[in-house]
């Protein structure tokens, strides 16, 4: 079923009322909105610690001053105020939707989860906005919260459904590292089979898997942790490959870089660990014939993927221009893979070194760059901008940098499709 028939088909609706006070409570949450949901996030771990199993904690934990917002409440933050603006109209919130809701099918939130964070997240409202917030608007944040979450649980059904029909399962399932790759310094590639060797589920190249880290299995850490790690391999429904960078914090007992350490450090070949279905919104779009793929560091696991997929059909006219930014060739992941791809004409490959001095690679099918990627190279490498589909993958920064770039470019905002490594700050 598709978003609008959700929308549409809904067995709760919002009535006119609470339309009315979700729209006039928007301008307060422009302004005050991540300081609700990090008193949210507050309550929510103080008073349901389960709730640690349903979130990536390093998203949630404080960088910087006693001021700062975390990642996941800035998230939050906006997808709320995004509701209430929207309130009249939520099929404009399509997409948004549907990522968040593939986000809960990947970390297993269940339908009991949802009372818990309408409690606290009403609770959060009223401490923080206090006498600005009357009985009746409460009433229309609960009738708001009630909606939304009838309307989240049919959409996760239903993405469960099509991933049993996928040849999926139900939460997590455990496979098995059949082999631990070390790709460049900083990431390594785990290849996970089913222990019977049976198919595993068919997926979108682009889309991710999660990993769950069970209680006990990490020092100091009281609760599972759950990640999501980009599919990099299409090879074949034997395995999913993922490839992992390990992430270094320089805060004691910081979440981040928890699991990453976990798996490089710890996970060997003949480990086993729990895997749920593959999920995720980023994929390829087949509209055009024409496809710009975008990366940095580690954010070329679904490029990967998708270039794969784009080269085993016998589509002549499916061409493919893969840009790749990294700090050195030392620190290309899959570089050799990417050599052998390029032997088919259809794809051209940029890669931008940041560290690099020289030139090496004279009899390389790779064209290689050792400065920055500037707006001014990306647009003298992309002929006829708006003639292509855009994807886009990497840190925060170096998104919103590409982004900008083809906006300026003129491209359309339905040609370009991001993935996020984190909270993306729109939606989530």
């Amino acid at each position: 079923m598709i978003m609008s028939q959700h929308l549409n088909e809904s067995p709760r609706c919002l009535s006119e009322s609470s339309i009315r006070l979700l729209k006039s409570t928007s301008a307060t949450l422009s302004t005050e909105g991540t300081k609700v949901t990090s008193r949210m996030y507050e309550i929510m771990l103080s008073n349901y610690p389960i709730v640690k199993n349903l979130f990536n904690t390093s998203h949630i934990h404080m960088n910087g001053g006693s001021n700062a917002v975390s990642p996941q409440a800035q998230a939050l933050a906006n997808a709320v105020f995004r509701f209430a603006a929207n309130a009249d109209n939520l099929t404009a919130l399509q997409d948004m939707l549907k990522l968040i809701a593939h986000k809960h099918v990947s970390f297993n939130i269940l339908p009991e989860h949802y009372p818990i964070v309408g409690n606290c997240l009403l609770r959060a409202i009223k401490d923080v906005l206090q006498d600005a917030v009357t009985d009746e608007v409460m009433e229309a944040w609960r009738e708001g919260y009630d909606y939304l979450a009838d309307l989240f649980i049919e959409m996760e059904n239903d993405i469960k459904e099509q991933n049993k029909m996928k040849g999926g399962w139900v939460g997590f399932k455990p496979l098995i590292v059949s082999e631990k790759i070390k790709e460049t310094e900083d990431i390594t590639s785990f290849i996970l089979k089913a222990p019977n060797g049976e198919d595993l589920p068919d997926f979108l190249s682009g889309q991710y898997i999660s990993i769950r880290i069970p209680n006990g299995k990490i020092e100091k850490v009281e609760h599972d942790i759950v990640r999501n790690y980009s599919l990099s391999s299409m090879c074949c429904r034997k395995f999913f490959k993922i490839s992992i960078k390990k992430e270094v914090s320089s805060k004691l007992l910081s979440p981040d870089g928890i699991a990453s350490a976990y798996f490089h450090n710890i996970v060997n070949v003949g480990n086993e660990v729990l895997v749920g279905n593959p999920c995720g919104t980023f994929f390829l779009k087949k509209d055009l014939s024409s496809h710009i793929l975008i990366s940095a560091g580690v954010g070329l696991t679904p490029m990967i993927s998708m270039i794969e997929t784009l080269l085993s059909t016998n589509d002549n006219y499916n061409q493919i221009l893969f840009i790749h930014c990294a700090k050195s060739e030392a620190h290309f992941a899959m570089k050799q893979h990417v050599e052998e791809l390029c032997k088919n004409t259809r794809l051209t490959t940029h890669v931008f070194y940041s560290k690099e001095h020289e030139v090496k690679e004279l009899e390389s099918k790779i064209i290689t760059h050792n400065n920055h990627l500037t707006k001014e190279v990306l647009e003298s490498i992309v002929s006829v901008p708006s003639n292509h589909n855009y994807y886009i993958c990497g840190p925060s920064r170096f998104l919103h940098f590409v982004k900008g770039a083809l906006e300026e470019m003129n491209v359309s905002a339905e040609k370009i499709n991001y993935e996020y490594f984190g909270p993306t700050q729109e939606y989530l």
